[in-house]
């Protein structure tokens, strides 16, 4: 239980007082980002519609394959 107290003080004292030479990066991350957001690097082309004229196979009609499949069958 010792242990967990101290490492407790220890830890508040690491965040107010940080180590020599160690710097908050918050401010250089918030312009880095703030620079990225203005670069035109990251606009998307526009693209052409190409309409899709796919038709699924069990809307098209069967009604010639059906007649074929049933005209082989009767010659069998």
């Amino acid at each position: 239980m010792y242990f967990v107290i101290r490492y407790h003080q220890f830890k508040d004292e690491w965040k107010a007082k940080k180590a020599p030479g160690e710097k908050s990066h918050k401010n250089l991350r918030w312009n880095v980002r703030g620079k990225m957001l203005q670069c035109d690097v990251f606009e998307k082309p526009q693209r052409n519609y190409v309409p899709n004229n796919y038709v699924v196979p069990t809307e098209k009609k069967r009604q010639a394959l059906r007649w074929e499949v049933r005209s082989n069958l009767a010659r069998v």
